[in-house]
């Protein structure tokens, strides 16, 4: 497997991740559980900060 699938593979995941964490954060939310949905978004705010930086490594990746 090249770097460019490795990444492109990685990049799934952490949409994938994203994507349940959104849903945990909606559900948080209309339970009301403020707790809950401060520590969601904190792991939403991470994973979506992973995100970038993989599609960063993806575009150094397929620019070279």
């Amino acid at each position: 497997m090249s770097d460019l699938e490795r990444l492109t593979a990685q990049i799934e995941k952490d949409a994938q991740r994203i994507a349940q964490l959104t849903a945990a954060a909606s559900a948080s939310a209309q339970s009301g559980n403020r707790q809950a949905v401060s520590n969601d978004l904190r792991q939403l705010r991470a994973a979506v900060s992973v995100f970038t930086i993989d599609i960063a490594a993806v575009y150094r990746e397929a620019t070279r």
